[in-house]
């Protein structure tokens, strides 16, 4: 049995149709941007969650999937707030001209509870963890591959490939998955599209 399900559904369907103008438009508009000046994330256990380089640009964000240390770190001080829009908030004018992903999260906001991006350098490695409930599916949809990377989901492993047929959605609340890295001779960050979508 896999661990690694299958991303169906009406998000898949749309993602699937317009596949290539929602990885143009962030590889086009977004990645320039991305700057490795953010803080480290660590867990209460006082460890860290990554080791190397892993970067996270979000456009949407949901309060109860994020736990303390996430909301230190996106600065989410509104209480009454349940979600969070941080990349379109800060950056309108880069936002403005991402007119797919503007069309998708506008199209599935009810059901789509957040829409981030995690890139990982080279020699990066992602501590095993679970998310923090277990509401939601997590999809992943890659961009750009790097070989040296293997997802692990309690034991189930699994090495990203770019496009919708490579797809996946997984039970990210309740099972343990992380990130390992195998020197390659690849220099390209690995950059997946994440989603986590509604039960």
């Amino acid at each position: 049995m896999t661990h690694f399900l299958p991303f169906i559904g009406k998000i898949a369907d749309y993602y699937t149709t317009h596949y290539d103008e929602l990885k143009s438009e962030f590889i086009e508009h977004v990645m320039p941007m991305n700057k490795a000046d953010k803080p480290k994330y660590i867990r209460n256990t006082g460890e860290l969650l990554y080791d190397g380089r892993i970067d996270v640009v979000a456009f949407k964000l949901t309060k109860t999937l994020l736990d303390v240390n996430e909301l230190r770190l996106t600065r989410w001080t509104d209480t009454h707030g349940l979600y969070r829009y941080p990349f379109k908030n800060r950056y309108p004018e880069v936002y403005n001209k991402l007119i797919r992903w503007q069309d998708f999260i506008n199209t599935f906001d009810d059901t789509l509870e957040q829409c981030f991006f995690n890139i990982a350098y080279p020699k990066a490695n992602l501590s095993y963890h679970y998310g923090v409930s277990n509401h939601a599916w997590r999809a992943h949809i890659c961009f750009q591959t790097n070989p040296g990377f293997t997802f692990n989901i309690e034991g189930d492993k699994k090495k990203w490939e770019e496009g919708m047929d490579n797809s996946f959605m997984f039970d990210d609340g309740n099972l343990s998955h992380g990130v390992d890295y195998e020197e390659m001779n690849v220099e390209q960050p690995r950059i997946v599209s994440i989603l986590d979508i509604k039960k």
